[in-house]
């Protein structure tokens, strides 16, 4: 028990210095929005209960801890990439804005897929495995593919876009305007 209390706390740990970074990254780099606002008050809320959980119920913790974490992963990937078929529609790039909702719904099938199995579970109707795989397993594993095409759709849309911090007038900016070249 000594190890997982070491590393339940060093993951909360890590978490804090995490969010104490995007906020001054945001903050000194002058890209605060409210999106970043929303995302520092949700991330921060998520630490403040894991910590609590933790510190008051470390035997529910320990039982349920993987599946909330897990969902509320691939949930918060689903809404990540439905704001992102929202960006991408107002962007006019309704390729990109079909696969996020194809990715968002897939990890939205998943999960209830998933929510399924735990319930059966719960209920002791077991669910078999498949191929000598848990149903669990399977449905994470889809989950996190999902996950993976949710990025790379994401990197392939925004390769091209601009540094923020290249913006002409920007804090700490080495671009130079007249040569369009990065100083040292």
């Amino acid at each position: 028990m000594p190890a997982v209390h070491n590393g339940v706390t060093a993951l909360i740990a890590t978490a804090v210095v995490g969010w104490v970074t995007a906020l001054v990254l945001a903050l000194v780099q002058r890209t605060f929005s409210r999106r970043t606002a929303w995302s520092l008050v949700v991330s921060g809320a998520i630490i403040v209960v894991v910590t609590v959980w933790w510190q008051l119920s470390t035997e529910t913790f320990l039982r349920s801890g993987h599946v909330v974490a897990a969902a509320s992963f691939f949930a918060f990937i689903a809404v990540a990439a439905l704001a992102s078929a929202v960006d991408a529609g107002r962007a006019q790039r309704s390729g990109y804005r079909g696969a996020y909702f194809a990715i968002a719904g897939g990890i939205v099938a998943v999960l209830l897929a998933l929510l399924g199995v735990i319930v059966a579970g719960f209920f002791g109707a077991g669910v078999p495995d498949v191929g000598g795989l848990s149903p669990v397993f399977l449905g994470e594993a889809v989950a996190l593919l999902l996950f993976a095409a949710f990025w790379t759709v994401q990197t392939v849309e925004t390769w091209n876009d601009p540094d923020p911090s290249f913006r002409s007038g920007a804090p700490g900016n080495r671009l130079s305007a007249a040569s369009g070249r990065v100083d040292a």
